[in-house]
């Protein structure tokens, strides 16, 4: 993780973000003349070999704040679709209103459940670097890649879906923690799962195939396992927050 990925995780406040990357571009330059300056004076006294340690040490700077920028720049991105796949897209409430052709008091309940989902994984995305082993960016990048089939499967609740969503990725960083896979494949699994796709399910090592008749069994051991703890049990394969939960439940089953 660079700094400002860091700076993400310890703050999601995107003027502070912006600020500590402007801050750095400059101290980069500036230390890249000052680095500059010194290392031509003492070129003179030393040769070649020391202009060449200059050229290497200015590239470093300025690959350190290219890095910082391209990663900023993904950091806007999967926060503009977090808004827009958990919440209203960025839009005031009058603004939200008039795009569905609704009153503001039609709407006002539906737009501050959008607010509060979408605040809730970028809250979670934030700690994600503690509890799932994930930085922010990636965090929100595999929320909003399952995200449609997450909200659809549970009614347009996007504040349920939010939850979810952070259950899926504790479920993902408690499954690598344990297996020590690569969690580019257990994430890919997942979205796999959102789509009705699971020739991943393997990929988790819990024991079960990657097929769909795979998956039909995880899901049913799940629910004897919920049945057995005295849970109302009743989890299907044509729910993609049923997924999630069975997945997580079967985990907790094999600790």
């Amino acid at each position: 993780m660079n700094v400002f990925e860091l700076a993400a995780v310890l703050s999601l406040n995107t003027s502070e973000y912006e600020q500590g990357l402007a801050t750095a571009a400059s101290d980069g330059n500036k230390a890249s003349s000052s680095i500059t300056s010194k290392f031509v004076g003492a070129g003179k006294a030393v040769g070649k070999a020391v202009v060449g340690a200059t050229a290497t040490a200015v590239a470093a700077i300025g690959a350190l704040t290219m890095k910082s920028v391209n990663s900023y720049a993904t950091y806007e991105q999967m926060v503009g679709g977090v808004k827009k796949l958990y919440g209203a897209a960025g839009m005031t409430l009058q603004e939200y209103a008039k795009s569905v052709g609704k009153s503001t008091s039609d709407v006002k309940s539906k737009y501050n459940d959008l607010n509060k989902a979408q605040n809730m994984v970028m809250k979670n995305a934030q700690k994600a670097f503690m509890t799932a082993g994930m930085s922010v960016n990636d965090y929100m990048d595999t929320a909003t890649q399952f995200s449609s089939s997450l909200i659809k499967s549970l009614g347009g609740d996007t504040v349920k879906a939010a939850k979810y969503t952070d259950t899926a990725m504790r479920a993902i960083s408690d499954n690598v923690n344990t297996f020590g896979s690569n969690i580019e494949d257990v994430q890919n699994a997942f979205k796999g799962f959102s789509r009705e796709n699971y020739t991943m399910l393997d990929n988790l090592k819990l024991g079960y195939a990657g097929t769909k008749d795979g998956m039909k069994e995880l899901i049913a051991d799940a629910n004897e396992y919920g049945k057995a703890n005295g849970e109302a049990s009743n989890l299907s394969i044509d729910s993609f927050a049923d997924i999630i939960t069975a997945i997580q439940q079967i985990q907790e089953k094999q600790q």
